[in-house]
């Protein structure tokens, strides 16, 4: 009847839908926004810089999904403590970008719902963790 992480559950749904890994459930009262497009801080972990455009993946909770990294619009001085224009980010830097994802994420603003709000940047071609976001506006449906 009733559960917390880290535990593991079974749902028997009362309908036939296709529900897999990765997947929200979510209150109808309450749901979640859906989204392809979202405007994030992202958090550059890898050496090689980014630029945008560029394809990746992302891992929110269980679920990998193909993204472009379509406007990168920003990044912080730390020294300053000032958003400036970037065209790249390079290895620790912290920056403002679109996402735009193949899949329709279940997205919320982290400061709303960190669990929601957060999501893992992956190289498809190294599987490495390359970047760390932080969702700050769902743009679109």
């Amino acid at each position: 009847d009733m559960a917390s992480a880290p535990l593991s559950v079974a749902l028997h749904l009362a309908t036939d839908i296709d529900v897999s890994r990765g997947d929200v459930i979510a209150p109808v009262a309450d749901p979640p926004q859906v989204a392809t497009r979202v405007k994030a801080t992202i958090a550059w972990l890898d050496e090689n810089p980014l630029s945008a455009p560029a394809r990746l993946e992302v891992r929110q909770s269980a679920r990998l999904v193909p993204v472009i990294i379509e406007d990168m619009h920003e990044r912080l001085d730390l020294d300053a403590m000032r958003h400036q224009p970037a065209d790249a980010l390079e290895a620790n830097d912290l920056g403002i970008a679109t996402i735009l994802s193949a899949q329709p994420l279940a997205v919320q603003p982290y400061a709303d719902n960190r669990e929601m709000g957060s999501m893992v940047l992956v190289d498809p071609s190294s599987n490495r963790t390359v970047g760390a976001v932080m969702v700050t506006e769902v743009l679109e449906g």
